[in-house]
């Protein structure tokens, strides 16, 4: 595993002006480096890029990013949203729900599998414009409530370097 922890962190190092060089002394650079995570994957792990919303079965719809899973699960009482991605990921998902003949509006429930910027970064946008109801874990509620900058990992991440 650590051989191809190395092999990605020097395969990847050039794309971010990085040497390979400091990587091939501390091939843990990346992993101690949450910005730099953060765009790395964001780039290489298509977070940003717009992917085709589609039914999936039943009432259960994809309506992420290229690399990110964002679920409608559409019900009679109300439909329901599992994750938003990061930050720049509201509006393609808003646009993503109306394509497959939805309202953003008719969310009722904000749900997230977890509270990391990558899972949750659209949050915000998508409350706005639905008016929903937002439901975690008790041991999640602070860290989304601060937007992410209480998170261990990704809180000193500026949210700058997720924009469009």
């Amino acid at each position: 595993m650590k051989v191809y922890r190395n092999v990605f962190a020097l395969a990847i190092a050039p794309l971010f002006g990085i040497s390979s060089q400091v990587l091939a002394q501390d091939p843990a650079a990346l992993a101690n480096d949450p910005k730099l995570f953060v765009e790395v994957a964001t780039r290489l792990l298509k977070w940003k890029d717009p992917a085709e919303p589609t039914k999936i079965v039943g009432p259960i719809y994809f309506v992420g990013t290229a690399g990110l899973g964002v679920w409608l699960i559409t019900t009679f009482e109300g439909n329901i949203l599992l994750n938003t991605g990061i930050p720049p990921s509201g509006r393609m998902i808003e646009s993503s729900i109306r394509k497959l003949g939805f309202k953003p509006e008719d969310i009722k429930l904000l749900l997230t599998c977890h509270a990391h910027v990558d899972h949750v970064g659209g949050h915000a946008y998508i409350k706005k414009i639905s008016g929903t109801q937002v439901a975690m874990i008790d041991a999640e509620a602070d860290l989304l409530q601060a937007g992410g900058k209480t998170d261990f990992h990704y809180g000193k991440v500026p949210s700058s370097g997720l924009s469009q």
